[in-house]
């Protein structure tokens, strides 16, 4: 586990909930959501543009923004193993520019069909 990332277990039970569209990895059981919160040096850095190109090469969908306390905010859902190697991948890349990542994990919903930049 990497020294920046802390994730938080909810207190109550992981359930699954019923999507709102079929996605590309709805059919695995093991659904997860992580939702990260990521600060440090991390606007006007590429994080955006790096986190989106890195999705492709993981079976997650999300989203990732811009916040305006300087933070950025990032939501990936897919199988729990996919999801866990995509976030170590964005803090592997952008180790230099993050002090810390809090990251909760959540039911994962279902609504993403694709990893995007938000606005």
């Amino acid at each position: 586990m990497n020294d920046f990332l802390h994730v938080a277990k909810p207190d109550f039970a992981l359930g699954r909930a019923v999507p709102h569209a079929i996605t590309k990895f709805m059919v695995a059981t093991d659904c997860s959501r992580r939702h990260c919160l990521f600060s440090g040096r991390v606007q006007g850095v590429g994080f955006r543009y790096r986190s989106r190109n890195l999705a492709i090469s993981f079976d997650v969908t999300g989203f990732v923004r811009n916040l305006a306390d300087g933070r950025v905010e990032l939501v990936a859902e897919g199988p729990a193993k996919e999801v866990e190697a995509f976030v170590e991948a964005i803090i592997d890349r952008m180790k230099t520019y993050i002090r810390d990542c809090d990251a909760a994990e959540e039911p994962a919903s279902g609504e993403y069909s694709q990893f995007i930049i938000s606005r």
